[in-house]
């Protein structure tokens, strides 16, 4: 499904479909590698984000038996500082991957990604073990970890459901001094860092824009952290007309 492009002039009121973005960064030895990763949020009921993974940024998914972790939320202890556990996404053969909740389903503990060596994700609070594919294997959990959907394309990329992980976007103007500014307000996520994506049209990339974070601040922002509210952004328009997407950074934790 399209998303819907907002057009200016000033004082228009529109709607935004957005999109969960996931700039994902994985650090081997001394490199780092970025991506940026894009699929479109559902704005009805209780929406899922759907984020895609490509597996040369990855290469540890590229062979049987790698995992990774992916979060949103910064990780204090064996607990996650926000409302999102971090998702493990283990490679079991060529073409059979599974994503899961590292939420242990004992004590709410986060998990570990998988290991070969101990041919287990393990809770490092209680020692509860699971399998490559989340099932309980021993341990005081008694219960397997939560599964998401995962589709392979059978090239390169991996595309996982989140359920709840969407929100929507909606759109106002203001008159700004002597300019009208685009407002984008969508509700936050606590320990998540959003940006603001831009695109003139369908078929040309996304780019990253500033923002300013009052209606007349100068706009020099890249990202805000959530804290779980409403947040506004103020937009300087680069084209009269053009798609926007709020976006989520989604790192290797």
């Amino acid at each position: 499904m399209d998303t819907p492009a907002v057009t200016l002039p000033p004082n228009r009121r529109s709607f935004v479909r957005t999109f969960l973005a996931a700039g994902v960064t994985s650090v081997l030895g001394a490199l780092v590698r970025t991506d940026t990763l894009l699929a479109q949020v559902s704005d009805s009921g209780l929406p899922s984000g759907f984020f895609a993974v490509r597996l040369t940024s990855f290469p540890v998914l590229l062979k049987d038996g790698g995992s990774v972790r992916l979060g949103i939320n910064r990780l204090s202890g064996t607990s996650t500082s926000g409302g999102y556990y971090p998702v493990i996404i283990n490679r079991e053969s060529a073409g059979t991957f599974h994503a899961l909740d590292s939420e242990c389903t004992h004590a709410s503990c986060v998990v570990a990604a998988y290991s070969v060596s101990a041919r287990a994700s393990v809770c490092p609070c209680h020692g509860s073990r699971f399998g490559i594919d989340g099932r309980w294997l021993s341990g005081p959990a008694g219960a397997s970890l939560r599964t998401y959907p995962i589709r392979f394309d059978g090239v390169d990329t991996l595309t996982i459901e989140i359920p709840n992980l969407g929100f929507s976007v909606a759109t106002s103007t203001v008159i700004a001094g002597n300019r009208t500014r685009l407002v984008l307000a969508f509700p936050s996520t606590l320990g998540a860092e959003h940006e603001l994506m831009f695109r003139p049209t369908m078929l040309e990339p996304w780019t990253l824009l500033k923002f300013a974070s009052t209606p007349e601040g100068l706009a020099d922002k890249s990202f805000v952290s959530g804290n779980d509210r409403v947040l506004k952004l103020y937009v300087d328009p680069p084209a009269v007309a053009g798609f926007y997407a709020v976006t989520i950074r989604v790192k290797s934790v």
